[in-house]
């Protein structure tokens, strides 16, 4: 018996089927609801730990309904519903609930609007949280970073005002465009722990690299360090780094990595030894990762 042929329509209109039930299994399965929020209970057999108190208080204190979202939840037979996603979002909410009631009456209990499905047990919700948060996207730090710079977050903004009168910007981490900055959470938290140092360090990297250099974050951690824990360099040493160049610089780095027997990304103690190094000037720091400063 001949194999039946396909045509290209023929299969077009099989997949565009396919895809239309696909689409209408939507009223089948899925329900919106409001919940109130005592309601929505969590399986810590599939769900992750709730994060720390501190997070969820900077979560309380920058809530927004907004950004809210809908909660993804299962209804099992008994009738409890399982929270399958926004499980922070819905325990800073009950924080938030909590604060409400320290003036002694009784704390809120918000509807939360919820997309739900019948659920047929505990294999199917852990399938289900696999599929949105094993699958799911993560922002990158130069996605992160414009976004709260559009949003007039603090310290982005700043950040990005600053580095605009250097005539600098933040790109991605595999960027070559001159005087972009790959390095977006190095920069974040260098700047939070020291900004003048910051600002600084990334004034003697362009000077070190030339005005059409690539910026490196080796390089800026251990400038930034330096800065922050020994002092100011002096013209005759940012001199003499841009004549040894980057390649030295980082050949530095490395060997410091080596003789310490660190291995992965440097430290930006490694990072200043290396410098210091290449400048023939002992350092004596401590060995660890960035550390919060006094500000110079």
């Amino acid at each position: 018996m001949e194999a039946k042929m396909v045509t290209q329509d023929e299969e077009t209109l099989e997949a565009a089927a396919h895809f239309r039930a696909m689409l209408d299994m939507e009223k089948r399965i899925l329900k919106v609801m409001w919940i109130r929020l005592s309601r929505l209970c969590v399986d810590p057999a599939y769900q992750r730990p709730e994060i720390p108190e501190w997070k969820l208080l900077e979560m309380v204190y920058a809530f927004d309904w907004r950004a809210f979202g809908v909660v993804s939840a299962a209804r099992r037979k008994d009738g409890t519903f399982l929270i399958i996603d926004a499980q922070q979002r819905c325990a800073a909410l009950r924080m938030m609930a909590d604060f409400a009631a320290l003036d002694g009456r009784k704390a809120p209990d918000p509807l939360v609007l919820c997309v739900v499905f019948d659920s047929d047990g505990r294999k199917s919700e852990a399938a289900v949280f696999h599929t949105i948060n094993g699958k799911r996207t993560p922002l990158k730090p130069h996605e992160d970073f414009k976004s709260a710079v559009l949003a007039l977050e603090d310290p982005q903004t700043r950040i990005a005002k600053c580095l605009a009168t250097l005539g600098m910007s933040v790109g991605t981490p595999s960027s070559k465009t001159p005087n972009t900055i790959g390095f977006t959470n190095a920069l974040v938290r260098t700047w939070l722990d020291n900004a003048k140092a910051c600002v600084r360090a990334l004034r003697i990297q362009r000077t070190i690299i030339g005005p059409n250099g690539v910026m490196i974050k080796p390089l800026h951690k251990g400038l930034w360090h330096i800065l922050s824990n020994i002092g100011p360099l002096s013209a005759k040493e940012i001199a003499h780094l841009r004549t040894s160049g980057k390649e030295a610089i980082c050949a530095a780095i490395s060997g410091v990595q080596k003789t310490n027997g660190v291995t992965g990304r440097p430290h930006a103690t490694d990072c200043a030894e290396g410098i210091l190094a290449l400048l023939g000037r002992p350092s004596g720091l401590k060995r660890g990762r960035i550390m919060v400063c006094k500000a110079a």
